[in-house]
C-alpha cells in the first residue's frame, strides 16, 4: 500500500472527525423533554448527590409508568461514565454531546486496530474511511445520547470475542467477558448479543472443527450475567428494584397486550426490512456493497470463518430487533453499520482485484474515496442541514422528499 493512499485516508477520516466536533449543537438546541435531557438529569443527579441517587432513580421509573418512555436507568454503565465526566466538565449537554464525541472516535480507533489485525491493513483503511463518514454514526457522534457509547464497548466485545477465537489467550478471553458486561451495563440491549458469542463459539468448535476448551463456553454464558446482575443489585440497593425495572423493559419491548404509545405505533412499527430501507437512505452505496459481498460469499459457498461470523452477527441482530413489533428504530442497530462498512470494504478489494496490484490500489482509492463524499454529503444534509434528531424512518424518508 502506497504511502500516499494512507496519507490520502488518515486526512480524509480527520476531515470527517473534525466536521462531528465542530457540528456538535450548541446548547439552546438539544431536546430537554426527549431522551438527552433524561441523561442529562441522570447525570447531574448522580454527580452531585453520589451513588445513592441510583436507587431512587430506580424506584421512581418503575413507580411512574408513564417514564418508560424514556432510557432505562438499566443503562447504569452509561449514567456513571457521564455523571464521572460531569466531574471533571462542566455540566452542560454540550459535554454530554463531547462524550459521545469520544466514543465515536475510540470507536473507530478500536475497529482500525482491530480489522488490520484480523483482515489485514489495505481492508482496514478502507474500513475505516467507511465507518468514519457515516451518516448514522457520524449523527449519533454530536448528540447528548447514549448510543455511541453502546456501540463502542458492544464492538470491542464482537472484536475481542473473534479475536480470541483466533488466538485463544485467557487475557483476550477475560477483556472480551468485561468488554461485554460493560455493554449491556451501557445498553441494555445489548444483551441480545449474548445468544451470538454461545452459538459462535459452538459453530467454531464444532462446524469449523476447533479444539478449544468447553470451560470457556461456561464462562460466555454464566460470567457476564453475573458482574451485570452483581452490578444491579448493588447500585439499586437490591434485587426487587433490578427485577422490576428488568420487568419494564420487558413490558416496554416484547409484551404485545400492553398500551403502547402513539409514537411507537406510528413511528417505530413495521415490517423487519424496514431497518434495511433505513440503511439504504443513510449510505445508498455501502448496503448495496454490503449486500453484493454477502449475496455473492453465500451463493458460491467461499466463506471463511471472519465473514461467516460478522454476517452471523448482522442476521441475528436483524432478526431479532426486526421481531420487535413497535420498538423499530435504526439507533438500535448502530453495532451493525459496522458489519455494513467491513463487508463494503471487502467487497471493493473482491471488485478491483487485478494481476498489478498497484493498479488494484488505485482503483480502491478512488472508489472509496468516492463513497466516503457521498456518506459525507448524506449525513450534512439529513443531519445538519435538515436537523434530524432522532433518525426514524419516517424523518429520513421526509428529508428525501419521499413522503410529506
Amino acid at each position: 500500500m502506497s504511502r500516499l493512499y494512507k496519507i490520502t485516508v488518515l486526512g480524509l477520516v480527520l476531515f470527517s472527525v473534525l466536521s462531528v466536533f465542530i457540528s456538535i449543537p450548541e446548547e439552546s438546541v438539544y431536546r430537554t423533554a426527549a431522551d438527552e435531557g433524561t441523561y442529562f438529569f441522570y447525570a447531574t443527579s448522580v454527580s452531585k448527590y453520589g451513588l445513592s441517587m441510583i436507587p431512587e432513580i430506580g424506584r421512581v421509573f418503575v413507580e411512574r409508568e408513564h417514564l418508560r418512555l424514556q432510557p432505562n436507568p438499566l443503562r447504569v454503565g452509561h449514567i456513571l461514565a457521564i455523571s464521572s465526566w460531569f466531574k471533571i466538565f462542566p455540566q452542560t449537554y454540550v459535554s454530554l454531546a463531547c462524550f459521545s464525541f469520544l466514543c465515536f472516535v475510540l470507536f473507530l480507533v478500536v475497529c482500525f486496530f482491530f480489522s488490520r489485525r484480523l483482515f489485514g491493513e489495505d481492508v482496514a483503511y478502507v474500513f475505516t474511511l467507511f465507518l468514519s463518514s457515516s451518516p448514522l454514526l457520524m449523527a449519533m457522534g454530536r448528540r447528548a445520547l447514549s448510543d455511541t457509547h453502546g456501540d463502542l464497548f458492544c464492538g470491542l466485545a464482537v472484536w475481542l470475542f473473534l479475536d480470541f477465537l483466533h488466538n485463544r489467550k485467557n487475557a483476550v478471553y477475560g477483556l472480551f467477558l468485561i468488554a461485554y458486561s460493560l455493554a449491556i451495563l451501557a445498553r441494555e440491549s445489548s444483551f441480545v448479543v449474548w445468544p451470538f458469542f454461545v452459538f459462535g463459539f459452538i459453530a467454531w468448535k464444532y462446524i469449523y472443527k476447533n479444539n478449544v476448551s468447553l470451560s470457556y463456553l461456561a464462562g460466555i454464558i454464566f460470567i457476564p450475567a453475573v458482574i451485570v446482575g452483581t452490578a444491579y443489585v448493588f447500585l439499586f440497593g437490591g434485587i426487587k428494584t433490578s427485577i422490576d425495572l428488568l420487568k419494564t423493559l420487558f413490558v416496554t419491548h416484547a409484551d404485545a397486550s400492553r398500551q403502547v404509545s402513539r409514537f411507537a405505533i406510528m413511528y417505530c412499527s413495521g415490517p423487519w426490512y424496514r431497518y434495511l430501507i433505513d440503511f439504504i437512505i443513510l449510505s445508498p452505496v455501502t448496503i448495496l456493497l454490503f449486500l453484493a459481498f454477502a449475496g455473492h460469499k453465500v451463493l458460491v459457498r467461499d466463506m471463511d470463518w471472519p465473514v461467516a461470523y460478522f454476517l452471523g452477527y448482522f442476521i441475528m441482530m436483524l432478526a431479532f430487533f426486526g421481531s420487535l413489533e413497535n420498538s423499530k428504530e435504526i439507533r438500535i442497530l448502530i453495532n451493525l453499520d459496522m458489519v455494513v462498512m467491513l463487508f463494503s470494504a471487502l467487497c471493493l478489494w473482491e471488485l478491483f482485484r487485478f494481476k498489478k496490484s498497484e493498479m488494484s490500489v488505485h482503483f480502491v482509492l478512488i472508489a472509496s474515496v468516492s463513497v466516503f463524499f457521498v456518506n459525507y454529503v448524506n449525513f450534512t444534509e439529513l443531519f445538519y442541514y435538515r436537523d434530524i434528531y432522532d433518525p426514524i424512518s419516517y424523518a429520513l424518508l421526509w428529508a428525501k422528499k419521499i413522503v410529506p
